[in-house]
């Protein structure tokens, strides 16, 4: 099937799909970017797992995974003026980050040497287990202390150099925390911005070629669109509803991990 001049100008990289037209890839390439960056603005975390697994059926990997990021750190920055209303946790955020970037290399370094189907199925169980203790009610009574700050961001930059998961270890700690939704969400915001940041610059600099680009304009008004909408429903939610959206997001990723590692 042939792609549209108009279309395939902008969007190049879709002239050798056959399978579908060329605008039902772009809206399919749209709905994916607003879905993803409304439960991003909702919950705090969220787009890569909705966004990769989607950009992946139309782009390829070296496409798709700076797109997202990229959208990532936009939903962080549009939404980084009431981040910093909210009251983040500092002082977590800055020993998270300190200890997360030097296990980047190392987590590297072990997903290199260790199958990664068992890297996910064991990623998957600790996170699937640790979710079901938070629904079931399992908090701290008091800010986790400096050390298991460290060994929190620790975790999250051995993750993020074995599979590029920063997420999980970040998403617990401040979930278990006696801190409100509001500041758990925009401590958890203020970390993965600034932890894209960086994971974005690392895709750069592995980048063969600026390709990946070329979707970003046009998508960019979906993703702010669906950052708006996430934001206001987040802002007329109860904390109760918050936790059980979160639970949610955080199953559904334990569990594909673990689906993912026995095929």
């Amino acid at each position: 099937m042939t792609v549209d001049v108009g279309i395939s100008t902008f969007l190049p990289h879709l002239a050798p799909l056959s399978w579908a037209g060329s605008y039902s890839v772009v809206a399919w390439l749209a709905a994916a970017s607003f879905i993803a960056s409304y439960v991003r603005s909702f919950s705090g975390f969220g787009f890569a797992l909705l966004a990769i697994p989607f950009f992946l059926l139309v782009l390829p990997p070296e496409k798709a995974i700076p797109l997202s990021i990229s959208f990532d750190v936009i939903v962080g920055l549009a939404l980084f003026p009431s981040i910093l209303k909210s009251g983040v946790e500092w002082k977590s955020v800055r020993w998270l980050l300190l200890s997360a970037i030097p296990f980047v290399p190392l987590g590297l370094v072990f997903s290199q040497n260790v199958p990664m189907a068992a890297l996910q199925l064991l990623i998957g169980v600790i996170l699937f287990v640790s979710t079901l203790l938070l629904a079931k009610g399992f908090r701290t009574e008091k800010t986790p202390t400096t050390g298991m700050t460290l060994l929190t961001g620790a975790a999250s930059g051995f993750l993020g150099g074995i599979a590029g998961m920063f997420g999980p270890p970040v998403i617990l700690f401040f979930m278990s925390s006696p801190l409100g939704r509001t500041v758990s969400r925009a401590s958890m915001m203020a970390f993965f911005l600034l932890s894209l940041f960086f994971a974005l610059g690392l895709q750069i600099n592995a980048a063969e070629s600026w390709a990946w680009i070329y979707p970003l304009p046009f998508l960019l008004v979906f993703v702010l669109l669906g950052t708006y909408l996430g934001h206001k429903k987040f802002v007329s939610t109860n904390e109760q509803m918050f936790r059980r959206v979160v639970y949610g997001l955080l199953f559904v990723l334990s569990i594909s991990l673990i689906i993912k590692a026995a095929l």
